[in-house]
């Protein structure tokens, strides 16, 4: 019990270290408002809980055994998270600029779909997660929609690297490519697994 409080420790001692650099960042950039403060923290910390909770996936045993968790519920737990600071984000920045289009995806141009990313990626989290509520009813569909989830990572990406205060710091764009890199490394190594490919080679 006294080890997995340990590994415990480290695990919220990790995790509050990626929420805290993104604090460290309003030092580096300091917000005109309280309100920018809210729209640029749920950003980072939606990104956050998003990748972390995709890189867990990578070992769900050495996840109990080691840390004394449930998958499902620091998944879930992360996945609320998530989906509480990616919604306060837009929310926030529809107060500021007293208009719903932030809400709306901007479908005018390859570019401006892109720089306005994040308005069909939240369309699509939303969905992603809907699927998964439904996971018992449908017990393969659900898994294909809810992988979903890698699309919203990489439009978040590319619109925080594009239109992104906090992506002016080397150490966002630094870490943030990392989870994502993390997040992406972890599906294929999920993926490769599942068909038996790794398996194959093993035997090979």
């Amino acid at each position: 019990m006294e080890s997995k409080t340990q590994w415990q420790i480290l695990l919220a001692i990790i995790f509050g270290v990626l929420l805290l650099i993104p604090i460290g960042t309003l030092i580096y950039i300091t917000p005109a408002t309280a309100l920018d403060a809210i729209i640029r923290l749920s950003a980072l910390w939606g990104f956050v809980g998003l990748t972390v909770s995709s890189i867990v996936n990578l070992n769900k045993r050495i996840l109990y055994q080691k840390f004394g968790l449930k998958f499902m519920q620091l998944h879930h737990g992360l996945a609320i998270f998530s989906l509480a600071m990616a919604t306060l984000h837009p929310v926030a920045f529809a107060i500021k600029t007293m208009s719903i289009l932030v809400f709306i995806p901007d479908f005018s141009s390859w570019y401006n779909f892109w720089l306005l990313g994040g308005r069909p990626a939240l369309i699509i989290l939303y969905i992603a997660v809907i699927a998964a509520l439904f996971r018992k009813k449908s017990k393969k569909a659900w898994k294909y929609i809810h992988m979903l989830i890698y699309v919203v990572l990489v439009l978040i990406l590319v619109h925080g690297i594009m239109i992104g205060t906090d992506f002016q710091s080397i150490i966002i764009l630094i870490l943030f490519s990392v989870l994502s890199l993390g997040a992406f490394l972890t599906f294929l190594y999920l993926r490769t697994n599942s068909l038996g490919i790794l398996s194959k080679k093993k035997e090979k």
